[in-house]
This record gives structure tokens, C-alpha cells and sequence, in this order.
């Protein structure tokens, strides 16, 4: 019973701490002025 909840704990552990994949896109307005620095 103990190795059970240690498996469901690192397993819950694992999901939570990978980071999930995602395709964010960031638009960013360029303004009349605005430098890359």
C-alpha cells in the first residue's frame, strides 16, 4: 500500500513539475520611435 501512494506521489510530482508545452505567440507593435534598445 506504501509503494502505491509513493508511485501516485512521484508521479503527480512528475506532471506538475514538467513544463507544459505551448505555442505563445508575443506580438509586438513597432511604433513610430521605438528602438531595440
Amino acid at each position: 500500500m506504501v509503494k502505491k501512494i509513493k508511485l501516485l506521489f512521484i508521479s503527480v510530482c512528475i506532471i506538475l513539475l514538467t513544463p507544459s508545452l505551448t505555442n505563445a505567440q508575443v506580438i509586438h507593435e513597432v511604433k513610430y520611435g521605438d528602438s531595440l534598445g
